[in-house]
């Protein structure tokens, strides 16, 4: 029951893989970042109806398992390639120069969510993490795209 679990970690550390660890850890840290994407996908999504955030929302689900030792590496690598296939879809954006993403709303959140997202990679490299800085990388270019195809 959840209950038993109350205050359990006000002394600074949590259980991760069988482990007690500090909150402050690489590893909890990019999980918290990462379930920090997901708030907000899954708010864009609500809002403006993005569904391929949806399908991130999953994946990063998956991420998020496979930090904590509960899901294959295998897992992370679909993810990665399911990426890559969508950033490649997207041909009909053409870039040239810096991009301001101040048109609206929608744009907003969607830089919100590449800024955030850049974050977790960095933290993915500090916790060793190099399959998941790389599926960071490639969600970082794909809500990129998304974002500026909203604005050209």
């Amino acid at each position: 029951m959840y209950k038993k679990n109350i205050g359990k970690g006000d002394n600074g550390f949590t259980d991760f893989c069988s482990k007690h660890i500090k909150k402050t850890d690489d590893e909890v840290l990019l999980l918290a970042l990462i379930d920090e994407i997901n708030a907000v996908c899954g708010f864009v999504v609500s809002k403006y109806g993005i569904e391929i955030l949806k399908e991130v929302e999953k994946m990063n689900i998956s991420i998020m398992g496979f930090i904590a030792g509960y899901v294959s590496s295998q897992k992370v690598d679909e993810s990665i390639r399911f990426i890559e296939d969508e950033v490649r879809k997207i041909n009909d954006v053409d870039i040239k120069g810096f991009v301001v993403f101040d048109k609206d709303e929608k744009t907003s959140l969607l830089n919100i969510l590449r800024t955030k997202t850049r974050i977790a990679e960095i933290y993915a490299w500090r916790a060793d993490k190099k399959n998941v800085a790389v599926y960071l990388n490639r969600l970082s270019d794909l809500v990129f795209l998304i974002a500026v195809r909203e604005v050209l």
